[in-house]
């Protein structure tokens, strides 16, 4: 089921202007399936204050952009009847119905830097509505439903506000406003695919754990991909990635025999071999705290994979390990490192390999919004947040607080931050729980 909130707008006196392409009944009544099928595949984000808060948002943003336009006096008002929902996923998506729906991922609206993008969001969206672009050139038949705003989210549109239009803090000068809309949205990935917590990475589908040295942090890149940078001498610094790849049922199960050794010994290293057009040197066998695994070197072309020549250095080095859950994929991209320095590296990350051990996962991801107590540039204090949470980054916090600008803050200015909920099924301080699916 999707919450959605219908905006119904009283009856405006508005002046008549251009004639507006309204999608037909066939366009409508093709709405209901082609919606049904959409949502078979994308989950629903289940807050239903959060649809009622966007929902009054977006009613001056419709009567500003399609008001104007009624045409004959026996038309339904286009800017009535429209309905809001919000699915779960963390990538930005916004999409139109002809029945006069919007859904909007939680990703689209982390991406809006404040209330009034998301208004001009909705006034494109309702112009698309009106456009007739629901049939295809030269009556072609019915466009497929429903259609994608990719150029609405996080890019500038023309603004259709107006002095009617609901007011965000001191005009819309203040985007806080925006920010106590957001409080409580689930923000990345759901921790079952992964929780990324400064040194420290969780993988619950594969029941592994892995650790950074000090210096370091894992950083999302992805649905089960993360990323880090390794502290060292050389520029650029080491990059490790860490992707968890599910198995399914008993693929790559070990029988414990010697033949079955061998077997799956061959199958990760086929796994391994030739990606990306760089040979892999010397398939060794990993043994971590019971994991199973190949490693290998990766070698560019012309290259020496024991080190004899300093150019072109090794690309670098992958292992696969067989966990309990899954398979995971270790690689480190080397840079100018010395092949016996990245090995070190490589092999320290590899040696912290674990099991979860039925720790209890992490909750999910939030936004929040935490006054300011020390003030000064945006930048400033965006950076002083980050280094004291642990679950995100500076670049992250920026874009989320970008719709402050490059302005100075004050003690008591609230931005946006994220929090990670201190267990399961319960939230941070200020932060509503989570709702069912």
């Amino acid at each position: 089921m999707l919450l959605v909130a219908a905006v119904s707008l009283a009856p405006a006196c508005a002046a008549r202007g251009p004639a507006l392409t309204l999608p037909d009944a066939a366009a409508v009544a093709a709405s209901e399936a082609a919606r049904e099928d959409f949502r078979a595949t994308r989950p629903a984000y289940l807050d239903e204050e959060l649809v009622r808060r966007l929902s009054e948002l977006a009613a001056p943003a419709l009567a500003a952009a399609l008001e104007p336009g009624r045409a004959r006096a026996e038309t339904a008002s286009a800017a009535d009847g429209w309905r809001f929902g919000v699915l779960d996923a963390p990538e930005p998506g916004a999409f139109l119905f002809a029945d006069r729906s919007i859904l909007l991922t939680r990703g689209a609206l982390a991406a809006l830097p404040d209330g009034d993008a998301f208004q001009d969001l909705v006034a494109a969206a309702a112009g698309r509505f009106v456009s007739g672009a629901f049939r295809l050139d030269g009556d072609a038949g019915l466009a497929p439903q429903p259609l994608e705003l990719p150029e609405t989210v996080g890019a500038a549109v023309p603004s259709v506000r107006t002095s009617g239009a609901r007011p965000l803090g001191d005009g819309a000068a203040d985007p806080s406003a925006w920010f106590h809309v957001l409080s409580g949205l689930v923000y990345g990935e759901r921790p079952e695919f992964g929780v990324a917590s400064g040194r420290s990475l969780l993988l619950p589908g594969a029941d592994v754990r892995l650790s950074l040295p000090a210096g370091s942090r894992f950083e999302a890149a992805g649905r089960r991909r993360f990323r880090a940078k390794l502290p060292g001498s050389s520029s650029p610094a080491p990059v490790l990635t860490v992707r968890e790849v599910p198995v399914a049922g008993d693929e790559l199960a070990v029988d414990g025999s010697l033949v079955g050794e061998r077997r799956l010994i061959a199958d990760l290293a086929a796994r391994l071999a030739d990606r990306a057009g760089e040979a892999a040197d010397l398939a060794e066998v990993v043994r971590v705290r019971g994991f199973f695994g190949v490693r290998v070197r990766r070698v560019r072309p012309g290259g020496d994979a024991l080190g004899g020549s300093a150019e072109p250095s090794p690309s670098g080095l992958e292992a696969l390990l067989r966990a309990p859950g899954g398979l995971v994929d270790l690689a480190l991209s080397c840079g100018r490192e010395t092949l016996g320095a990245c090995e070190a590296r490589f092999l320290a990350v590899l040696g912290t390999a674990d099991r979860l051990w039925d720790a209890p996962v992490p909750g999910p991801l939030r936004l929040a919004v935490q006054a300011v107590e020390q003030g000064g540039p945006v930048e400033t204090v965006v950076r002083r947040l980050a280094a004291e949470l642990p679950d995100t980054t500076e670049e992250e916090l920026l874009r989320l607080n970008r719709g402050w600008g490059e302005r100075e803050l004050s003690a008591g200015d609230e931005v946006l931050v994220i929090q990670r909920e201190s267990s399961p099924g319960r939230s941070a301080a200020g932060v509503p729980p989570e709702r069912a699916r």
